[in-house]
């Protein structure tokens, strides 16, 4: 049935067969639609890296993070509400879109008028053209909720993969065309807003949807508990505040340096993080009523998290110091340990993209509001208290605190979930055991390989650690291998 036949019935029911199929389906498309992204935002950042100093990279991230902790006021959580919730009405979708597109209209002015104050306190006269600039993502955003709710209520993720595809080809493409100009920065401005609005747009085409010229209160209220205490979460993890006072404490080059770590943290991440964060959410909600069906499919899928991730983030950190200057150039080292900090945290995101939706699907938004208010703090004071330490040691401890910070969240899961902390970390040992195992190879391998050129040194590490972890793993956890085949191949479809 297409969104618009939905939308004539009046209701948007969660799918209630064959919903294993569809995720696994999901997750294959959620692929495609990172990969291709992800592999044109490489090359798009190999070329800028090398073209753009780290000062440029830094004042756009400064203006990015100003225009954040305004963007993150917009009522985001709204859209979260419209997946979770088992039964929506076409009014629930129409209130929605109008409150999102005023509130973005709002704060979109409210981010004019501070502008050019801000460029004046922080000593950034770019400041004042880049922030309101930037700060259109904000109204394409809250443009895009609705339809983007739409698409993946009813899992139709090809669509979404389509529409995140063609975007990020149309931001590069814009993107590589100021910098050819010499544009500079502004080449790194265009690449986002363009990205955003062809989002918006395919959104649109996507669902053939548009809002009708009404609000019923009566459907906010619905959504509110949830959507307010979602909205709040998205506010507070979407402050930027790590770049505001980094920016403001060390310097646009500091700054620099952080966002060069992070956005390759990034980039990985998205690639492995994004299928689950566009499938795990609307097949979990939909096992609301089914907890043993609900336990399973979240333990599998935290298990193929960690089985992908693991191996990535821990083999990036112990090759960083050999690619960064061959691949990047020399004047990003500084920051590797940046880089390797990072990879260490990257072990827990995509595992607590899993947790976020496992929480939501049980309409526990003030939960995850409370962790994340308590997360965040803590890194606002590890940067206040660390900064004078320089990046390097400053990025260390903020992964001290991601993991100590984590562990709430192990408690909170397995309470959920019905099963004892033990239980639950206990489906990380295959992939730590196969990690330690690559990395133990990996270090061997280049001690025996420093004679050679850097690039052949890298691909050599690379080579080897894969094909140890492979074999690690298989050894590690035959079972569970087994039923993922079970899954991809068809043959495990029960939900």
């Amino acid at each position: 049935m297409t969104v618009e036949a939905k939308a004539a019935d009046g209701l948007y029911g969660h799918i209630a067969s064959g919903r294993s199929r569809k995720a696994i389906l999901g997750v294959l498309w959620s692929i495609v639609s990172t990969t291709v992204p992800n592999l044109v935002s490489i090359l798009v950042f190999l070329i800028t890296s090398r073209a753009l100093q780290p000062g440029d990279f830094g004042l756009v991230a400064f203006a990015a993070g100003i225009a954040t902790v305004l963007g993150s006021l917009v009522p985001t959580g709204f859209g979260t509400a419209l997946i979770q919730r088992t039964h929506v009405s076409r009014d629930h979708f129409d209130a929605v879109f109008w409150l999102g597109a005023g509130a973005g209209a709002l704060l979109y002015g409210l981010l004019l008028l501070a502008a050019y104050p801000l460029s004046a306190y922080f000593a950034q006269p770019m400041l004042a053209i880049l922030v309101p600039v930037l700060g259109l993502k904000i109204v394409f955003g809250m443009l895009g909720i609705v339809p983007t709710a739409l698409l993946t209520r009813s899992m139709d993720f090809h669509k979404l993969s389509v529409r995140t595809t063609l975007a990020s080809l149309f931001g590069a493409g814009a993107c590589l065309v100021l910098l050819y100009a010499g544009y500079g920065l502004w080449a790194l401005v265009a690449s986002q807003l363009v990205s955003a609005f062809a989002t918006v747009v395919g959104s649109f085409l996507a669902v053939r949807w548009l809002p009708r010229l009404s609000v019923r209160l009566s459907a906010l209220r619905d959504l509110f508990h949830f959507g307010g205490f979602t909205s709040l979460t998205n506010f507070v993890t979407g402050l930027s505040l790590d770049d505001v006072l980094i920016g403001a404490l060390l310097g646009a080059h500091a700054l620099g340096q952080f966002n060069f770590g992070r956005r390759i943290f990034t980039l990985l991440n998205d690639a492995m993080a994004g299928p689950l964060n566009a499938v795990s959410l609307s097949l979990l909600s939909s096992l609301q009523s089914e907890q043993e069906k609900q336990r399973t499919v979240f333990l599998l899928a935290t298990f193929v998290s960690a089985l992908v991730s693991f191996p990535v983030f821990a083999g990036l950190a112990a090759v960083a110091d050999i690619l960064v200057p061959v691949v990047f150039g020399e004047q990003w080292v500084e920051a590797v340990p940046v880089l390797q900090a990072f990879c260490a945290i990257g072990l827990l995101t995509c595992i607590g993209v899993l947790q976020y939706s496992l929480i939501s699907s049980f309409g526990r938004a003030d939960l995850w509001l409370w962790y994340i208010l308590a997360k965040q703090t803590v890194t606002v004071l590890y940067i206040v208290l660390f900064h004078r330490y320089g990046i390097a040691d400053l990025a260390f401890a903020l992964t001290v605190q991601t993991y100590v910070m984590w562990l709430p969240s192990v408690y909170l899961v397995s309470r959920l979930l019905g099963v004892s902390m033990l239980h639950y970390l206990a489906t990380f040992l295959a992939p730590v055991a196969a990690s330690i195992v690559m990395l133990a190879a990996v270090e061997m391998i280049q001690s025996h390989t420093m004679q050679l050129d850097a690039p052949w040194q890298l691909a050599s590490c690379i080579a080897v650690g894969a094909a140890i972890y492979v074999a690690a793993a298989c050894l590690f956890a035959p079972r569970r291998i087994h039923a993922i085949w079970n899954a991809l191949s068809g043959r495990g479809d029960g939900l």
